[in-house]
């Protein structure tokens, strides 16, 4: 008897834990272009298309990588829109910018690039990308990845 109730409980936990494993994996990193080498005028703003997440089971973490070029002096802020009927887009209540004041002379080799967490207080079915250029005088030259884990 004791043989088998081993044996069950062997089969048991081997079964249990194929089933559990893939909550515990890793999850797929897709990785989306947003913007190359797009004009975003002083004082003005670009914003990307719209980034469907309904359907893809993101796992809640998101990235942005940017890089800033431009032969004047343009400062950046970068936000983050979201909408759950894919019509009406906007800054959820307790949402901030993903960053303000960055410049080309910003990110850790002061040369304009720089990654940055991507924090959404709640799921949502889209989102959109705004870089708005703050400085009022230069305009500033973008380039811009989107990244999110997905289960």
């Amino acid at each position: 008897m004791k043989k088998k109730s081993i044996l069950n409980i062997v089969i048991f936990l081997v079964f249990t834990f194929m089933l559990v494993q893939p909550v515990f994996a890793d999850g797929l990193i897709s990785i989306k272009n947003i913007f190359t080498n797009k004009i975003v005028p002083a004082g003005g703003y670009i914003e990307s298309d719209p980034i469907v997440l309904n359907g893809k089971n993101p796992d809640g973490f998101f990235s942005i990588q940017i890089y800033l070029t431009s032969s004047g002096s343009p400062t950046v802020k970068v936000e983050i829109y979201t909408s759950n009927d894919g019509v009406h887009y906007l800054i959820p209540s307790g949402n901030t910018a993903v960053t303000t004041g960055f410049t080309k002379t910003s990110g850790n080799g002061s040369d304009g690039r720089d990654m940055f967490p991507i924090e959404l207080n709640m799921p949502v079915g889209y989102l959109k990308i705004r870089i708005t250029e703050t400085g009022g005088t230069d305009a500033g030259e973008i380039t811009l990845d989107f990244c999110m884990q997905i289960k």
